[in-house]
């Protein structure tokens, strides 16, 4: 049971640290829960690499768990549940369906719609949830239906992207920096990140006037020194991050639904890099799918480089198939004409991603809302 109204909410949080999305999830619904709850949350933290950098940068009060590798998630979860009222959990299936039967969970899942019928056959405990959040986007609540999860609700989008009273964002100042944002670089299928990266950066570094920036985890930028030699790699909290999504000249990235939704807030151009694992594919798709008259021929490009990719794999294959195919596909001087060629073009390069993807309120400030409602507070 959670802790009687009127004492200290012990709330723990799990983020996910495979990439930016699900790290940049949690910050938004910690600083929402946070607003709405105020001094009555005592925080738990419990993740690892971009996922605990980006909550600590949040400057909340915190007890940290690092679980050195999401791997070991599970087991944390368990040692911190005793000192819990309830948990937040963001994108590990496995975690929430261990701690749901004895504990009030609540789950956030930003990429709901690629599931699969079965892809929750194996965590009965997940029946136990309170609620399980998703993005109302790309038919997310129907996909979802077809699992049995219960308690499923939609929300807005979910950033902490607040838009400019008037809805315009100013251009961007002569000789701004291109930003490429590269999310964690965590992808687990071995060997990824580093064929990704070696011809990423290239095709950044020669679609930039000046010196890019380039934003990932700082464990990216240890571990991948010597190709970040060179360029201005940094790993900055949040909301520096959105700061420098809104100076800069240009913002390259792969196509992250999370990167995606922020840039449509803050009525951004986004020039696409070629995904790096396979929710970013089906990303790509479904993108083109709902909003495809809106959106330039640079997501076309990368459509039809990775058509070969299946669109119901699970999702271990998909992630093999995409290391694959970005062996073959990046190191092709054709296609790096071809996508260069595409962010030039007016239609891309100056044409803001699609105002249907922006939200008068965000998805956080209601899971904040309804995790209170839940929880009697």
């Amino acid at each position: 049971m959670s802790a009687p109204a009127g004492t200290p909410l012990r709330l723990g949080l799990y983020a996910l640290p495979f990439g930016y999305g699900p790290a940049s999830k949690a910050v938004a619904v910690a600083e929402a829960v946070q607003w709405r709850l105020g001094d009555a949350v005592r925080w738990t933290f419990v993740s690892s690499g971009l996922g605990l950098e980006l909550l600590r940068r949040t400057g909340l009060p915190a007890r940290v768990v690092d679980t050195g590798s999401v791997h070991d998630a599970e087991q944390a979860g368990v040692e911190v549940r005793p000192s819990l009222d309830a948990m937040i959990v963001v994108m590990h299936r496995p975690l929430a369906a261990r701690l749901a039967p004895e504990l009030p969970v609540f789950c956030v899942d930003s990429l709901a719609y690629m599931w699969r019928p079965d892809s929750f056959a194996g965590f009965p405990g997940i029946q136990a949830v309170r609620r399980y959040w998703v993005q109302d986007l790309f038919d997310s609540v129907e996909v979802m239906g077809r699992t049995g999860v219960p308690n499923v609700r939609a929300v807005p989008p979910i950033t902490d992207v607040e838009p400019r009273p008037d809805g315009h964002e100013p251009a961007a100042e002569s000789g701004a920096p291109t930003v490429a944002s590269l999310g964690g670089l965590l992808n687990p299928y071995p060997g990824s990140q580093h064929v990704y990266l070696e011809h990423v950066l290239r095709l950044v570094a020669d679609a930039s006037a000046g010196p890019p920036v380039v934003l990932t985890s700082a464990g990216a930028i240890d571990r991948f020194a010597d190709l970040f030699a060179g360029f201005d790699a940094r790993s900055l909290s949040h909301d520096a991050a959105l700061a420098l999504f809104r100076a800069a000249g240009a913002v390259l990235a792969p196509p992250g639904l999370t990167t995606i939704l922020e840039l449509a807030q803050l009525g951004r151009p986004m020039l696409p890099l070629p995904p790096e694992n396979y929710s970013q594919v089906l990303n790509l798709r479904r993108l083109l799918r709902h909003h495809g008259a809106e959106l330039g021929p640079a997501w076309r490009v990368l459509d039809d480089a990775y058509a070969p990719i299946g669109s119901d794999l699970p999702e271990g294959d998909g992630v093999r198939a995409v290391h694959d195919l970005n062996a073959r596909v990046l190191a092709d001087p054709a296609f790096g004409a071809a996508l260069a060629a595409a962010w030039r073009h007016p239609g891309q390069r100056d044409t803001p991603l699609p105002a249907a993807l922006r939200a008068p309120v965000s998805g956080a400030t209601v899971i904040a809302d309804d995790l209170a409602g839940c929880l009697g507070r």
